[in-house]
C-alpha cells in the first residue's frame, strides 16, 4: 500500500502513470505489503473519451462515458455492455453547421430511430439527464437569455472601495451554444456534438475581427472550487494581510500545472461571412505574466 501511495503521489500532477501494459495479456494488481492479493484488474482494449474501473454500486467492472481523471468516479451507470462497446450510437447529425445566420431557424437533429437525443443550452456537458430532443429548435438568441458567463464576478476585493474586474454589460450579440449526445440503453453515449450559432440581421456587418467561440462546462471557468476565471477558493483561502496593492494575491485564476488545465471545444470563424476555418477540442488554462496587478476580465 504504500509503494501505491508513493506512485500516485508521484504522478499526482500529471494524472498518468510511469508503466504501460497490453490489453488482454497484461493485469493490474493490488497487493498488501505480504503481497496477498487484493484487487485484481484485467484490462480491455479502450475506446475513445471513455474509462474503465470498478463501479461500487452495481459491484462490477464496466465502461464509464464521462471519465474523470484525478478523482472519484461519479458518473451515472450510463454503462456499455462488454458485447455492446463497438456499437456505440453514432453521432447526432445537426442540420445546420456553426456559423453566422442573419435570421432564426429550425434546427433539426438526426439520429438512430432507437437511440434517444439529449441536449444542452449552456455549454454543460449533455447526459441522459439533460434535456431531451422532440423536435425542432427555433434557434436565435433569444433561445437561451442565460447571462451567466458576462454576469459573473471574476474580481476580488482586498481594501473597502477596491475592486477590479467586475461583471460586463450583458448588452450585444450573443451566440448560442448547443452540445448534444445521442444515448442507447446498454450501449452508452455517442460523443459530443458541439455547434455554435450567431443570429442578428446585420451579423455579417457585426464584427471586424476573427470570431473565437469557447465552450466548456460553465464550472469549468465560473466554479468557486475548481473555476479557472474567478479569483474563487484559492483567493479566500490566502492571508491577504500583506498584500499589497499593486501585486495579484494567489487565486483560482492564476494557478498553474495540468491541475487547472480544462477541456474545451473552440471554433474560429472568418469576421466577412461567418465560414467556420476550424472546430478542436483542447485543454486551456489562463496565464498571468508576473504578477501584474489586473486579474482576468471578460470582453
Amino acid at each position: 500500500m504504500s509503494m501505491l501511495l508513493a506512485l500516485i503521489k508521484a504522478i499526482k500532477k500529471e494524472i498518468h502513470t510511469n508503466f504501460a501494459i497490453e490489453a488482454g495479456k497484461e493485469a493490474v494488481l493490488l497487493t498488501s505489503p505480504d503481497e496477498t492479493s487484493l484487487s485484481e484488474l484485467a484490462p480491455e482494449s479502450a475506446t475513445p473519451s471513455y474509462s474503465y474501473g470498478y463501479h461500487i454500486p452495481t459491484d462490477q467492472y464496466i465502461w464509464f462515458p464521462y471519465p474523470t481523471p484525478g478523482g472519484e468516479e461519479n458518473s451515472p451507470p450510463y454503462y456499455i455492455d462488454k458485447s455492446n462497446l463497438k456499437s456505440r450510437p453514432r453521432l447526432p447529425d445537426l442540420s445546420h453547421i456553426s456559423g453566422f445566420y442573419q435570421s432564426e431557424f429550425p434546427l433539426k437533429i438526426d439520429h438512430d430511430k432507437d437511440s434517444q437525443v439529449y441536449y444542452t443550452l449552456d455549454g454543460s456537458l449533455p447526459t441522459p439527464e439533460s434535456t431531451l430532443y422532440v423536435g425542432p429548435l427555433t434557434v436565435s438568441h433569444k433561445l437561451n437569455p442565460n447571462d451567466y458567463a458576462s454576469s459573473t464576478d471574476t474580481s476580488y476585493m482586498i481594501n473597502p472601495g477596491q475592486k477590479w474586474g467586475g461583471s460586463q454589460s450583458t448588452k450585444g450579440t450573443k451566440g448560442l451554444v448547443i452540445r448534444a449526445i445521442a444515448y442507447k440503453e446498454g450501449y452508452g453515449v455517442s460523443d459530443i456534438v458541439n455547434a455554435t450559432y450567431f443570429t442578428d440581421s446585420n451579423i455579417f456587418n457585426r464584427f471586424d475581427l476573427p470570431v473565437i467561440s469557447l465552450v466548456t462546462d460553465p464550472d469549468n471557468f465560473f466554479d468557486y472550487e475548481s473555476g479557472i476565471y474567478v479569483s474563487g477558493k484559492v483567493f479566500e483561502m490566502t492571508d491577504k494581510s500583506n498584500v499589497q496593492g499593486g501585486d495579484t494575491p494567489p487565486a483560482n485564476y492564476n494557478q498553474r500545472g495540468i491541475e487547472w488545465e480544462r477541456p474545451v471545444n473552440m471554433t474560429f470563424f472568418s469576421n466577412e461571412g461567418g465560414d467556420l476555418l476550424f472546430n478542436q477540442d483542447m485543454g486551456i488554462r489562463t496565464m498571468v505574466p508576473g504578477q501584474g496587478p489586473i486579474p482576468p476580465t471578460k470582453a
